[in-house]
Parts: C-alpha cells; structure tokens; sequence
C-alpha cells in the first residue's frame, strides 16, 4: 500500500451542472448556500476509521499479475533486469502470504495512512480521491502519472471494531498489454496498547 490517505481536494458541483440557473441576485444567494451546505455535508460525512492505536499484526496475501512494469526494467543494468523478470515469472499468479506486525499511532489512523507500508510523504503526480470515509470503513483510489508511468491502485479498507480490519488493494501499473498488476488481500488484528522495539 501507498503513503497517505489524507483528503487533498473537495470537489463541489457547479452551479450549472446541478442545474442550478444564476442570473438572479436571490437565485445567486440560494445557489451559494446550496454549495455551502454540500461542502458542510461533505466534510462532517468524513470520519477517521475506529480503530485502536498500537501494535498491530497484519497478514497480507497478494499475487503479482501481467509483465513487470516496462519503465522500472528499462532502469535497470541487464544483469538486474534478467534477475527481476525470473522472479517475477517465479511468482505470477502465486498468491503469496506475509505476516508482520507495525506500530499504529492515532496521527496515522487520523490520517488514514494506518497500514500503509510506505513511510515516504506523498508521491509528484499521484493524486488521490476518497469514495466513503465512516468510522468502519475506508475507500479511496489513486492515479499516478509520473516518471514512473501511469498507475492506478484502489484500496477499502473495513474495520470490524476497534480490534479488527480486513481490506483489499488492486493495483495497476503501465497500459495495455505492458500492465502488471498486484492483488492484494489483508487481515489485521490488534495485539496491544505498547509497541515495543516495532515501528
């Protein structure tokens, strides 16, 4: 998963795609408070997952899909680049499991960053936008266009309780017959208050 869940834009409908008509003083006042009250509507509809602050153990089962993505293998010397496609052949269409335990801070739950395993600020040319945001469930997509390609990854993320999550991350990298994907299935659980040496 990716850096940050953090909203970075509220996009409002236009007075004329609501259908809304503006050629009158009063009609303006009217068509202001309507979107005054779509963007308070909007942001008190967002909500922080509720979840437990802590440490955490969450089991992750993914499967590589597709070519490894054109514009990282054309970085590479073609020592590296024979090394990565063998173990991408290796793995694609395996679903693999990984069990590992992290540190979950209210900044990160507050944020919506918790359980993202990049620790990087935010990515140049990624841009984000969020469907629901309730205090059981999360959903959001993001688009990239960058010096790394064109890559789209679509994250939900449920929380059963304060003490349990379970979610999905479908990733999508390159176009066409050159895109590689990641599936990607999670479950986590809490463990306690104290993280210890776990970051």
């Amino acid at each position: 998963m990716a850096t940050d869940f953090r909203v970075t834009a509220l996009r409002v409908t236009t007075f004329r795609a609501a259908g809304i008509r503006t050629n009158e003083p009063n009609q303006r006042v009217r068509a202001a408070a309507i979107c005054v009250a779509l963007v308070l509507c909007a942001t008190t509809a967002a909500e922080e997952l509720h979840i437990e602050p802590g440490l955490w153990e969450v089991t992750y089962n993914y499967s590589l899909q597709g070519e490894p993505p054109a514009p990282v293998l054309a970085q590479l010397s073609a020592e590296k680049r024979e090394e990565i496609e063998r173990a991408w052949a290796a793995r694609v269409g395996r679903t693999k499991t990984n069990t590992s335990k992290s540190c979950v801070t209210r900044e990160e739950i507050a944020n919506g960053t918790a359980f993202e395993n990049d620790v990087h600020g935010p990515v140049p040319g990624c841009e984000r936008s969020y469907g629901t945001q309730t205090a059981s469930r999360l959903t959001m997509v993001e688009h990239c266009n960058n010096a790394a390609g064109v890559s789209e990854r679509d994250i939900q993320i449920n929380a059963n309780g304060s003490h349990a999550v379970e979610g999905t991350m479908n990733a999508v990298h390159g176009e066409g017959a050159e895109a590689s994907g990641l599936d990607m299935a999670f479950r986590g659980k809490w463990l306690a208050k104290a993280c210890g040496n776990v970051k």
